[in-house]
């Protein structure tokens, strides 16, 4: 049995991707984050090499490219997380599966261009086993129910994995 995500980095870290994937327009045609659907798709200029996977060759090519400032695909840092980032690269390249990375490639292009997503979810869960679920859901409706009208819908990804072996301390856990 999982537990969901149990550091305050990690956390940081779904907050950040998640408020990143909350409107998807800067990823549609024309928008500033277009050519990161063309390097999530079939003409990728981006190759990659046990040495340096996908996901993490992807984040690295978009340093810097941030609307307002920053890198896309990591967040600012923090002082309270110096260990963040350090960590969360080892864990893209050393420790995410490679068929993990594809699986995470796939779902975001599929869910960038198929144009009837309104956002994409993450979340983690550490446990002894590795694997990416993906699944369409829906917003609630004020009753409870599910939503299936058109724009409410979203992909939700979620990686299982177990906790990183970074040789990067892991950050203070104390609640402030």
């Amino acid at each position: 049995m999982g537990a969901l995500i149990v550091t305050k980095g990690t956390r940081r870290l779904a907050h950040y991707l998640n408020t990143l994937f909350s409107n998807l327009t800067p990823f549609a045609p024309g928008g500033a984050y277009a050519n990161i659907v063309t390097d999530l798709g079939p003409n990728s200029t981006i190759t990659p090499s046990p040495k340096y996977p996908f996901l993490y060759q992807l984040s690295e090519a978009y340093r810097g490219k941030r609307i307002g400032g920053g890198d896309v695909f990591y967040p600012d840092s923090h002082g309270k997380h110096p260990n963040l980032l350090p960590r969360w690269k080892f864990f893209l390249r050393k420790e995410l599966d490679p068929t993990w990375h594809d699986t995470i490639r796939e779902a975001l292009y599929q869910a960038l261009t198929a144009g009837d997503y309104n956002k994409i979810v993450f979340d983690s869960v550490v446990d002894s086993a590795q694997y990416v679920m993906v699944a369409d859901e829906y917003n609630f409706t004020a009753d409870g129910n599910e939503n299936n009208a058109a724009g409410t819908k979203y992909l939700k990804i979620v990686l299982v994995t177990p906790a990183t072996q970074a040789p990067y301390p892991l950050d203070d856990q104390t609640p402030h």
